[in-house]
């Protein structure tokens, strides 16, 4: 599930995570907050941070996804449950196409002719083989 909204400072980002922690699903997922976040301080400097949250280099991951996508002043975080099943190295794909979605619902990112303002929430999507 991706998580991902617009901040004015950067002491919006721990009201933000605190938000999301009140929802107790949220709370309880193996992983919770795979996060990153920028935003400018009041002298303009930019600040920013980023958290695994036990996903070894996830939010590495989500934190270049924002500097590559030009975003400043914003949040991305992603939660992640463990089904029990170990899929390696693709869950650093749906972390970060999780992480795109929500970004392009919250209207930082593109998305086609249609944007989107405000605050987003996102399901990932499991593909089935078949």
């Amino acid at each position: 599930m991706g998580h991902a909204c617009r901040l004015t400072r950067p002491d919006d980002a721990s009201a933000a995570l605190a938000q999301l922690l009140n929802d107790r699903k949220i709370a309880k997922a193996s992983h919770p907050l795979i996060l990153a976040w920028r935003c400018h301080d009041d002298e303009g400097k930019l600040q920013q941070g980023k958290d695994d949250c036990g996903e070894a280099a996830a939010g590495g991951q989500l934190a270049h996804l924002l500097e590559s996508s030009g975003i400043e002043n914003g949040i991305v975080a992603v939660t992640r449950w463990y089904g029990g099943v170990p899929i390696g190295s693709a869950r650093f794909r749906h972390i970060t196409s999780c992480a795109k979605e929500a970004l392009e619902l919250a209207g930082m990112l593109p998305r086609g002719e249609e944007k989107k303002e405000g605050e987003a929430v996102v399901k990932s999507r499991k593909r089935r083989k078949r």
